[in-house]
Protein backbone atom coordinates (compact mmCIF):
# COMPACT_ATOMS: atom_id res chain seq x y z
CA UNK A 1 0.00 0.00 0.00
CA UNK A 2 2.95 2.34 0.75
CA UNK A 3 4.34 1.82 -2.76
CA UNK A 4 1.64 1.09 -5.36
CA UNK A 5 4.28 0.63 -8.09
CA UNK A 6 5.94 -2.29 -6.24
CA UNK A 7 5.64 -5.68 -7.95
CA UNK A 8 3.55 -7.91 -5.68
CA UNK A 9 4.67 -11.24 -7.20
CA UNK A 10 6.92 -12.64 -9.91
CA UNK A 11 5.86 -15.32 -12.37
CA UNK A 12 8.52 -17.68 -13.72
CA UNK A 13 7.61 -20.18 -16.46
CA UNK A 14 9.65 -23.06 -17.89
CA UNK A 15 8.42 -24.84 -21.00
CA UNK A 16 9.46 -28.21 -22.32
CA UNK A 17 10.37 -28.11 -26.01
CA UNK A 18 7.52 -28.54 -28.47
CA UNK A 19 9.04 -31.75 -29.83
CA UNK A 20 9.20 -33.25 -26.32
CA UNK A 21 5.64 -32.11 -25.63
CA UNK A 22 4.50 -33.87 -28.81
CA UNK A 23 6.27 -37.08 -27.79
CA UNK A 24 4.48 -36.80 -24.45
CA UNK A 25 1.16 -36.45 -26.31
CA UNK A 26 1.72 -39.30 -28.79
CA UNK A 27 3.74 -41.88 -26.83
CA UNK A 28 2.13 -45.00 -25.28
CA UNK A 29 0.59 -44.14 -21.92
CA UNK A 30 3.36 -45.75 -19.87
CA UNK A 31 6.06 -43.84 -21.75
CA UNK A 32 4.01 -40.65 -21.63
CA UNK A 33 3.89 -41.01 -17.84
CA UNK A 34 7.68 -41.46 -17.78
CA UNK A 35 8.13 -38.26 -19.78
CA UNK A 36 5.92 -36.38 -17.33
CA UNK A 37 7.86 -37.84 -14.38
CA UNK A 38 11.13 -36.73 -16.00
CA UNK A 39 9.68 -33.28 -16.56
CA UNK A 40 8.54 -33.09 -12.91
CA UNK A 41 12.05 -34.03 -11.73
CA UNK A 42 13.55 -31.29 -13.91
CA UNK A 43 10.99 -28.87 -12.46
CA UNK A 44 11.99 -29.81 -8.90
CA UNK A 45 15.66 -29.28 -9.78
CA UNK A 46 15.11 -25.83 -11.23
CA UNK A 47 12.79 -24.78 -8.37
CA UNK A 48 15.42 -25.84 -5.81
CA UNK A 49 18.06 -23.91 -7.74
CA UNK A 50 15.81 -20.86 -7.87
CA UNK A 51 15.20 -21.02 -4.11
CA UNK A 52 18.96 -21.28 -3.45
CA UNK A 53 19.70 -18.33 -5.75
CA UNK A 54 17.03 -16.19 -4.07
CA UNK A 55 18.22 -17.13 -0.58
CA UNK A 56 21.76 -16.12 -1.58
CA UNK A 57 20.36 -12.63 -2.18
CA UNK A 58 18.46 -12.62 1.10
CA UNK A 59 20.31 -14.84 3.63
CA UNK A 60 18.10 -16.05 6.45
CA UNK A 61 14.97 -15.02 4.59
CA UNK A 62 11.67 -16.86 4.25
CA UNK A 63 10.40 -17.40 0.69
CA UNK A 64 6.79 -17.98 -0.30
CA UNK A 65 6.20 -19.42 -3.76
CA UNK A 66 4.00 -22.03 -5.43
CA UNK A 67 4.76 -24.09 -8.54
CA UNK A 68 2.33 -25.79 -10.92
CA UNK A 69 3.06 -28.29 -13.70
CA UNK A 70 0.78 -29.25 -16.58
CA UNK A 71 0.90 -31.12 -19.89
CA UNK A 72 -1.35 -28.77 -21.84
CA UNK A 73 -1.39 -25.04 -22.55
CA UNK A 74 -4.37 -22.71 -22.10
CA UNK A 75 -5.77 -23.64 -25.54
CA UNK A 76 -5.31 -27.37 -24.76
CA UNK A 77 -2.40 -27.87 -27.12
CA UNK A 78 0.21 -30.33 -25.79
CA UNK A 79 2.71 -28.33 -23.75
CA UNK A 80 4.85 -29.45 -20.82
CA UNK A 81 4.98 -26.40 -18.60
CA UNK A 82 6.01 -25.46 -15.06
CA UNK A 83 4.95 -22.08 -13.68
CA UNK A 84 6.08 -20.68 -10.35
CA UNK A 85 4.59 -17.67 -8.56
CA UNK A 86 6.93 -15.98 -6.09
CA UNK A 87 5.54 -13.54 -3.52
CA UNK A 88 7.80 -10.51 -3.83
CA UNK A 89 7.93 -9.87 -0.10
CA UNK A 90 10.58 -11.74 1.85
CA UNK A 91 11.09 -11.76 5.59
CA UNK A 92 14.70 -11.58 6.83
CA UNK A 93 15.71 -12.54 10.36
CA UNK A 94 12.08 -12.35 11.46
CA UNK A 95 11.93 -8.55 11.54
CA UNK A 96 13.19 -6.92 8.32
CA UNK A 97 11.60 -7.13 4.87
CA UNK A 98 12.88 -6.77 1.34
CA UNK A 99 11.75 -7.32 -2.25
CA UNK A 100 13.47 -8.57 -5.41
CA UNK A 101 14.12 -6.13 -8.22
CA UNK A 102 13.55 -6.82 -11.90
CA UNK A 103 17.31 -6.82 -12.48
CA UNK A 104 17.81 -9.47 -9.80
CA UNK A 105 15.07 -11.66 -11.26
CA UNK A 106 16.57 -11.27 -14.75
CA UNK A 107 19.95 -12.49 -13.48
CA UNK A 108 18.32 -15.44 -11.73
CA UNK A 109 16.38 -16.30 -14.88
CA UNK A 110 19.58 -16.23 -16.97
CA UNK A 111 21.21 -18.54 -14.43
CA UNK A 112 18.25 -20.94 -14.34
CA UNK A 113 17.80 -21.43 -18.11
CA UNK A 114 20.87 -23.68 -18.58
CA UNK A 115 20.15 -25.40 -15.23
CA UNK A 116 16.68 -26.28 -16.46
CA UNK A 117 17.86 -27.42 -19.91
CA UNK A 118 20.59 -29.62 -18.45
CA UNK A 119 18.29 -31.19 -15.85
CA UNK A 120 15.55 -31.83 -18.41
CA UNK A 121 17.96 -33.44 -20.87
CA UNK A 122 19.35 -35.69 -18.13
CA UNK A 123 16.01 -36.88 -16.77
CA UNK A 124 14.54 -37.38 -20.26
CA UNK A 125 17.64 -39.40 -21.23
CA UNK A 126 17.09 -41.61 -18.18
CA UNK A 127 13.36 -41.96 -18.88
CA UNK A 128 13.21 -42.67 -22.61
CA UNK A 129 16.75 -42.93 -23.99
CA UNK A 130 19.30 -40.99 -26.02
CA UNK A 131 18.23 -38.28 -28.43
CA UNK A 132 19.89 -35.91 -30.85
CA UNK A 133 19.11 -32.21 -30.71
CA UNK A 134 18.69 -30.26 -33.92
CA UNK A 135 21.51 -27.66 -33.97
CA UNK A 136 21.12 -24.01 -34.82
CA UNK A 137 17.63 -23.41 -33.41
CA UNK A 138 16.59 -21.36 -30.37
CA UNK A 139 14.52 -24.15 -28.84
CA UNK A 140 15.91 -27.62 -28.23
CA UNK A 141 14.32 -29.82 -30.87
CA UNK A 142 14.47 -33.62 -30.71
CA UNK A 143 15.50 -34.87 -34.15
CA UNK A 144 12.96 -37.32 -35.53
CA UNK A 145 9.87 -35.31 -34.59
CA UNK A 146 8.78 -33.64 -37.87
CA UNK A 147 8.97 -29.87 -37.98
CA UNK A 148 5.81 -29.88 -40.10
CA UNK A 149 3.93 -31.55 -37.25
CA UNK A 150 5.16 -28.91 -34.81
CA UNK A 151 4.10 -26.13 -37.17
CA UNK A 152 0.57 -27.51 -37.46
CA UNK A 153 0.09 -28.29 -33.77
CA UNK A 154 1.52 -25.10 -32.32
CA UNK A 155 1.16 -22.43 -35.00
CA UNK A 156 -1.95 -23.38 -36.97
CA UNK A 157 -5.02 -21.72 -35.31
CA UNK A 158 -7.24 -24.56 -36.55
CA UNK A 159 -5.42 -26.92 -34.18
CA UNK A 160 -6.21 -24.92 -31.05
CA UNK A 161 -8.58 -26.96 -28.91
CA UNK A 162 -9.92 -24.07 -26.88
CA UNK A 163 -11.02 -20.98 -28.81
CA UNK A 164 -11.26 -17.77 -26.76
CA UNK A 165 -14.47 -17.57 -24.77
CA UNK A 166 -14.98 -21.30 -24.25
CA UNK A 167 -16.02 -22.06 -20.66
CA UNK A 168 -14.10 -24.43 -18.39
CA UNK A 169 -17.03 -26.84 -18.41
CA UNK A 170 -16.49 -27.36 -22.15
CA UNK A 171 -12.79 -28.23 -21.88
CA UNK A 172 -11.66 -31.70 -22.90
CA UNK A 173 -10.67 -34.01 -20.05
CA UNK A 174 -7.27 -35.72 -19.82
CA UNK A 175 -8.08 -38.91 -21.76
CA UNK A 176 -10.11 -36.92 -24.30
CA UNK A 177 -7.13 -34.65 -24.93
CA UNK A 178 -4.79 -37.57 -25.62
CA UNK A 179 -7.36 -39.14 -27.95
CA UNK A 180 -7.74 -35.88 -29.87
CA UNK A 181 -3.99 -35.25 -30.08
CA UNK A 182 -3.29 -38.74 -31.38
CA UNK A 183 -6.11 -38.66 -33.93
CA UNK A 184 -4.95 -35.29 -35.27
CA UNK A 185 -1.34 -36.46 -35.51
CA UNK A 186 -2.39 -39.64 -37.34
CA UNK A 187 -4.30 -37.47 -39.80
CA UNK A 188 -1.05 -35.65 -40.54
CA UNK A 189 0.85 -38.91 -41.15
CA UNK A 190 2.97 -38.98 -37.97
CA UNK A 191 1.07 -40.44 -35.04
CA UNK A 192 1.51 -42.94 -32.19
CA UNK A 193 2.99 -45.59 -34.49
CA UNK A 194 5.79 -43.29 -35.65
CA UNK A 195 6.32 -42.02 -32.10
CA UNK A 196 6.80 -45.60 -30.86
CA UNK A 197 9.36 -46.25 -33.62
CA UNK A 198 11.32 -43.11 -32.65
CA UNK A 199 11.22 -44.08 -28.96
CA UNK A 200 12.56 -47.56 -29.76
CA UNK A 201 15.43 -45.95 -31.65
CA UNK A 202 16.14 -43.65 -28.70
CA UNK A 203 16.32 -46.61 -26.31
CA UNK A 204 18.69 -48.43 -28.67
CA UNK A 205 20.93 -45.36 -28.90
CA UNK A 206 21.09 -45.19 -25.11
CA UNK A 207 22.03 -48.88 -24.90
CA UNK A 208 24.86 -48.37 -27.40
CA UNK A 209 26.03 -45.26 -25.53
CA UNK A 210 26.14 -47.19 -22.25
CA UNK A 211 28.03 -50.09 -23.85
CA UNK A 212 30.53 -47.68 -25.40
CA UNK A 213 31.02 -45.92 -22.07
CA UNK A 214 31.73 -49.21 -20.30
CA UNK A 215 34.10 -50.30 -23.08
CA UNK A 216 36.00 -46.99 -23.06
CA UNK A 217 36.24 -47.11 -19.25
CA UNK A 218 37.66 -50.65 -19.39
CA UNK A 219 40.21 -49.66 -22.04
CA UNK A 220 41.36 -46.69 -19.95
CA UNK A 221 41.64 -48.87 -16.83
CA UNK A 222 43.69 -51.49 -18.70
CA UNK A 223 45.95 -48.81 -20.19
CA UNK A 224 46.66 -47.41 -16.71
CA UNK A 225 47.25 -50.90 -15.32
CA UNK A 226 49.80 -51.75 -18.06
CA UNK A 227 51.47 -48.38 -17.60
CA UNK A 228 52.02 -49.10 -13.89
CA UNK A 229 53.24 -52.67 -14.54
CA UNK A 230 55.00 -52.78 -17.94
Amino acid sequence: ADNPSRVVAWQVTFNGSKSLSLLYALAPQRTSNKIMEAYLEAGKTVMNSMAQALMALAPGGCLIFAAFTSGASWDQSPQLQTTAFLLNYISQDGHSMRTFTGEEMDRIRDYLVPVYSGALNYFVWEAIGSFNLLPGVHEQHIMGVPQELIQRFFYDPRFNRRPPGVSHSELLRNHELFTRWRAQAEGLGWGPKQARALLRKMKLLRCWAEVKFEYDSSVRWLAKAFARHP
